[in-house]
């Protein structure tokens, strides 16, 4: 059985966090709005480029939300459900609370804080 990793987007005006499938081909998203979700018939190869991108909203939108025929989107519930990494062997799946919207503009209001006090140094 795959494991899953979530990978929290901090840089993306649109995404939140991402976690890709690979035995389904599943891209599972959830956006800074709160909508979450998974595109059906994802690569790893697109996964991994959407992961390379400058932009992963803009690549998310120009390469996977553009053909809803061969990337239908399935919106789905408030969580994901994934097996625990922190074990060798297979759990019961928990429950991962995704950060909230305050949240994600409070870490980046610290990380402008903080490039300004470097740029200050300077």
């Amino acid at each position: 059985m795959s494991r899953y990793k979530v990978h929290q987007i901090t840089d993306s005006s649109s995404l939140s966090s991402v976690q890709y499938k690979d035995d389904k081909h599943e891209l599972h998203v959830v956006f800074q709005s709160g909508a979450k979700g998974y595109y059906s018939n994802i690569s790893q190869t697109k996964f991994t480029m959407l992961m390379n991108s400058e932009s992963k909203g803009k690549f998310l939108h120009a390469n996977i939300k553009s053909n809803p025929k061969k990337h239908p989107f399935t919106r789905t519930g408030t969580s994901v459900s994934i097996v625990n990494e922190a074990s060798d062997s297979i759990q019961k799946p928990k429950i991962l609370e995704f950060p909230s919207k305050i949240e994600h503009l409070s870490s980046t209001f610290h990380k402008l804080i903080q490039s300004s006090k470097l740029n200050r140094s300077e």
